[in-house]
């Protein structure tokens, strides 16, 4: 029965269909461990918070009795425990189609392991737990949790937000290209969710490299990038001279010197040119105000 839900929750948020029958065949050992329904039910309950990368270093031991990288025994683990968590957010009354895009999240950890990592697992553990503890949620093509507004004061629409108010902050999946509709569409899901925190107008932050207001200067006009950061008015931004991001456009590539860069994409072509030209790259902070409908100018 678990390696059934294994292979259609795997399906069904999108691995490569190749990649999950060798996936099934890994992974049948390690749910046979003793240890393993273990530490399903103390992930489950957060019970290892206070020292996680000892608990995943101890799941990660038990995997590697099986021949398994540490990356494959979470992937596995964190698949395993998304069957009970389905059942915990209908207990919750949170609409399954949330639970899904947030699963999905796990999709864009596992492409971005395989491909910076060359095995087939689960980077950034720690980061999709957050979706086990209801602290972060998929809804649409982004994903949103709650944090403090950072800048002394915002006013927008006669709405004012001041530092250390409770906001929304909005996460970007490696995925599908940032248009108009995708857009829209996740801000208006994520206005209702959060109705019962924000039932009027929906605060939410932005922090990313996406929100560099620099890129206007070198980002083709039509770049769904520059649409996404038009949503926000960016209020602070930092240059990074080096580039630490440069790692989710190019991939392992971008250990190796900016002019041996790919530039197979109008974006890997139009950051390579730039960082080759001595220009600047670096990351925003931006804000939003959504009433529901629209954003307020």
């Amino acid at each position: 029965m678990t390696l059934s839900w294994l292979s259609s929750f795997w399906n069904k948020i999108g691995l490569p269909e190749t990649d999950v029958p060798v996936l099934l065949e890994d992974a049948r050992p390690f749910l046979e461990q003793p240890e393993t329904p273990v530490f399903a039910t103390r992930f489950l309950s957060c019970s290892y918070m206070d020292d996680s990368d000892a608990f995943l270093g101890e799941v990660a031991a038990v995997g590697a009795r099986t021949g398994l990288c540490p990356e494959a025994s979470h992937l596995f683990l964190l698949s395993l425990c998304a069957e009970p968590l389905r059942e915990m957010y209908r207990t919750r009354g949170i609409d399954e189609a949330i639970y899904w895009d947030s699963m999905r999240d796990m999709r864009s950890k596992y492409t971005e392991c395989v491909i910076n990592r060359g095995v087939r697992g689960l980077s950034s553990v720690m980061f999709v737990a957050r979706f086990f503890a209801f602290g972060l949620f998929g809804i649409g093509r982004f994903e949103y949790e709650f944090t403090k507004f950072r800048a002394e004061e915002y006013t927008r629409a006669g709405i004012t937000l001041r530092q250390g108010d409770d906001v929304l902050k909005i996460h970007i999946p490696s995925g599908p290209p940032l248009t108009d509709e995708a857009r829209m569409d996740s801000y208006r899901r994520a206005h209702a969710f959060f109705r019962w925190r924000y039932p009027d107008v929906t605060p939410i932050i932005c922090s990313s490299w996406l929100m560099y207001p620099g890129q206007r200067e070198f980002l083709p006009p039509e770049s769904h990038i520059l649409a996404f950061m038009s949503d926000f008015d960016i209020i602070s931004s930092d240059v990074d001279p080096n580039f630490h991001n440069a790692w989710r456009i190019y991939g392992p590539a971008a250990s190796r010197p900016p002019e041996t860069w790919p530039r197979d994409t109008r974006l890997r072509r139009a950051y390579a040119e730039r960082v080759c030209a001595g220009g600047s790259v670096g990351s925003g902070y931006g804000v939003m105000l959504f009433d529901g409908e629209k954003i307020l100018r």
